[in-house]
């Protein structure tokens, strides 16, 4: 998907300086959380129309994509890393059945 490439190339960048983006992703993130509280509450009030549900949607998606992007942002594709590198890795997994029965 050139959507997911996209992000990935973002969050790199976004990783390279994770002290001046990451809160800027995190606000963003609870700006568009209030956006949809606020639209929520709306609705229950009674609101109706076209207006207070594009309100809804449009923070929903907002929403949906700095999740989907702060998801990139935390996960890197692992380049760089050696099989076994980490305590553990690259043994077998203990087998607890035997003690059971």
């Amino acid at each position: 998907m050139a959507e997911d490439a996209r992000m990935a190339e973002a969050a790199a960048l976004a990783r390279a300086a994770p002290a001046a983006t990451f809160p800027l992703l995190a606000g963003a993130m609870a700006a568009a959380q209030q956006q949809l509280l606020a639209a929520a509450a709306a609705l229950r009030g009674g609101a109706a129309g076209a207006d207070v549900t594009a309100q809804w949607v449009a923070a929903l998606e907002r929403l949906c994509w700095l999740v989907r992007m702060a998801a990139h942002c935390l996960a890197d594709s692992g380049a760089g890393e050696r099989k076994g590198s980490q305590a553990g890795m690259g043994r077998p997994a203990p087998s607890y059945r035997a003690a059971w029965w």
